[in-house]
C-alpha cells in the first residue's frame, strides 16, 4: 500500500524525457556533461590539494613552514602573528 502511494506521488512530479533531437534533449545532455566535468574538476582539485598537503615543504625554516603550507584564513592568521612578532 505504501509503495503504491509513493510511486503514484513520484510519477506526478516526474519530469518526462524530452523528444530525441529536440532543444530540450540537447540542453539536458549538455547539462549532464557539464555536471560530470564539474565533478571531475572538483575531484582533481581535491586530489591536487591532498598531494600538495602530503608533500610538505622542502628546505624551509620552521618559521616559514607555517606560512608556506597554510591556505586561506590560516595564512592570514599566520601573517598577522608574524607581523605582531616583528613589531615586538
Amino acid at each position: 500500500m505504501t509503495n503504491t502511494t509513493r510511486h503514484a506521488a513520484e510519477s506526478m512530479f516526474k519530469r518526462s524525457k524530452p523528444e530525441q533531437g529536440s532543444d530540450a534533449a540537447k540542453l539536458q545532455d549538455f547539462l549532464s556533461r557539464q555536471a560530470l566535468r564539474r565533478r571531475a574538476t572538483k575531484l582533481a582539485k581535491m586530489q591536487q590539494r591532498l598531494e600538495k598537503r602530503s608533500a610538505g615543504p622542502v628546505g624551509l625554516t620552521s618559521s616559514s613552514v607555517n606560512t608556506a603550507t597554510w591556505d586561506g584564513k590560516e595564512r592570514l592568521f599566520s601573517a598577522i602573528a608574524q607581523a605582531a612578532r616583528i613589531r615586538l
